[in-house]
């Protein structure tokens, strides 16, 4: 029972061992290969992004200077982060190499302990043998009549028979003990190497988190960059007079226009109600055109009055719309600049 017991317990270890090499083996090479393309990936895009914003910034202004100085130095506190993460995973991939060899010297010692327990198990079972077998003959022995031996040579069989047990006794005792003490230290030292493996794993799934993390951090970048982009458009819109200030601009020349025409119009009509004749022979025409130029004259006086309302509402009108579109159109923007400072200060605080 002892044999395949041992060799369950010996097979088990050589699995998990195994098992925790191809775990971590591809692992760390997918890691290494990973942050080799990611470190040439974000110094492509860091290169670009630098070249897209030094030429944006022609404008001269000094926060954005700043900001870019800002950007450049994280850039390289992340490449040189990326650096040691690129070392600490060589060495620890080194390290596995190293891991990997000392397990399979203890394989070796274990595969050399096993054949030395079943060569010990095989001795003990021959001397088992050997013993049952005296003790069938000293059974057989005490049912015949020893007429050639006398009382000498039994008392040198059981000496033989009494040695024979301590001789097993012994053996069994110093193979038991050799077989804990063999289970022990390998027990031990693959308890060791088991918690280096994992200690091992957990420094990379760390390392791993760590990637993530500055992957999340490159895409933070871009949206910085992006939303810079988007502040200055919206500056340029702002500092652009938009095609409603220019609608407004004519209409009000328009206006102006107007408002001379009609001041000449009013002109003309009080100059010509002035220069009506004065036909004194005849009253009855004379107060005929009387009433007709004053009736012409109210007339044109209502369509002036008229025309002044209109111009009046129209420009009222003209002006609450302007200034309410005006309002609403500074309000966004001031949000968006808000929301797009904070985001950023945020993102660089992060």
């Amino acid at each position: 029972m002892s044999q395949p017991l041992q060799q369950v317990s010996s097979n088990s270890e050589d699995e998990l061992l195994s098992e925790f090499s191809n775990i971590l083996t591809p692992k760390i090479d997918s890691m290494g290969d990973s942050q080799e393309i990611s470190d040439t990936e974000l110094s492509g895009q860091f290169e670009k992004r630098i070249e897209r914003t030094t030429s944006d910034s022609v404008t001269g202004e000094e926060d954005e200077k700043e900001q870019m100085q800002k950007l450049r130095s994280a850039i390289n506190c992340h490449q040189d982060e990326f650096e040691v993460l690129h070392d600490r995973i060589q060495s620890l991939k080194s390290r596995v190499f190293d891991l990997e060899f000392e397990a399979q010297e203890y394989r070796n010692e274990i595969r050399e302990n096993q054949e030395k327990i079943e060569n010990l198990e095989i001795w003990n079972v021959e001397n088992e043998t050997y013993y049952l077998e005296a003790i069938e003959l000293l059974e057989k022995a005490k049912n015949v009549d020893f007429i050639a031996y006398d009382g000498a040579k039994m008392k040198e069989l059981e000496q033989e028979n009494k040695e024979l047990k301590e001789k097993i006794e012994e053996l069994k005792e110093e193979l038991s003990e050799e077989r804990r003490r063999n289970l022990t230290v390998c027990r031990s030292k693959i308890q060791v190497k088991f918690d280096e493996l994992s200690y091992y794993m957990k420094q990379c799934e760390l390392y791993q988190e760590i990637e993530n993390r500055d992957e999340k951090l490159r895409e933070k970048d871009k949206e910085i960059v992006n939303l810079q982009l988007d502040v200055l458009d919206l500056k340029l819109k702002i500092q652009k007079p938009s095609s409603l200030v220019k609608k407004n601009t004519q209409l009000v020349k328009e206006i102006k226009e107007a408002k001379k025409t009609i001041q000449k119009l009013e002109d003309e009509a009080i100059l010509s109600a002035e220069k009506v004749p004065d036909f004194s022979t005849d009253p009855t025409a004379t107060e005929d055109s009387s009433c007709v130029s004053k009736a012409e004259y109210n007339r044109k006086v209502y369509e002036l009055e008229y025309a002044n309302e209109q111009i009046a509402m129209i420009l009222g009108d003209q002006e609450e719309k302007k200034k309410r579109e005006d309002d609403d159109e500074k309000k966004m923007l001031k949000a968006q600049i808000e929301e797009l400072n904070e985001t950023i200060r945020l993102m660089s605080q992060w």
